[in-house]
């Protein structure tokens, strides 16, 4: 009796894999791949902190987190931020241990690193960006039109700005 109940789940299980390998086998690549982008994209989440340090670059190696950042991904984060490269007098190559760059201006590189990266929700703990209720703003009106989080860090309380378009 168990030898018959055993060929039994053997067969199931034969059966269950042969299932996986024909969906498998019978999906296009494109799928495959829109699925693994789904997936990536369903856990971004990026963190604004002064403890984590800016590289040593270009404008787009200073803000790129990872992969490829196209020059209007640079151009909209910075502008989102309120610095443009000319305007701020920073170098061609940002280095800011040997640069003496404005603390707030190192502070909102930071935030441009983060929102590159295409993030479903940012977590702001920069005290140089607290109290600057214009960019706060902005990014209550990014987030409410992206459909994206912003969580501002402070003062040993999280504050949720904004989330999917409802402030609170």
């Amino acid at each position: 009796d168990t030898a018959q109940e055993q060929k039994a789940d053997r067969r199931v299980r034969n059966q269950r894999v042969e299932h996986h390998r024909d969906r498998r086998r019978n999906d296009r690549p494109d799928d495959r791949r829109r699925r693994r982008q789904r997936r990536r994209e369903a856990r971004r989440v990026a963190i604004v902190s002064e403890t984590i340090p800016l590289p040593r670059g270009g404008i787009r190696d200073v803000l790129k987190s990872r992969g490829r950042v196209t020059r209007r991904q640079v151009r909209d984060a910075l502008r989102l931020v309120g610095i443009g490269a000319e305007e701020d007098g920073l170098p061609s190559v940002i280095d800011p241990q040997r640069h003496k760059i404005d603390p707030e201006v190192l502070s909102r590189l930071r935030l441009a690193r983060g929102l590159v990266s295409a993030p479903h929700a940012i977590v702001i703990d920069e005290p140089w960006l607290t109290g600057d209720l214009i960019l706060k703003q902005r990014l209550d009106d990014w987030a409410s039109n992206s459909g994206r989080a912003v969580i501002w860090m402070g003062s040993g309380a999280s504050e949720r700005r904004s989330v999917q378009g409802q402030h609170e």
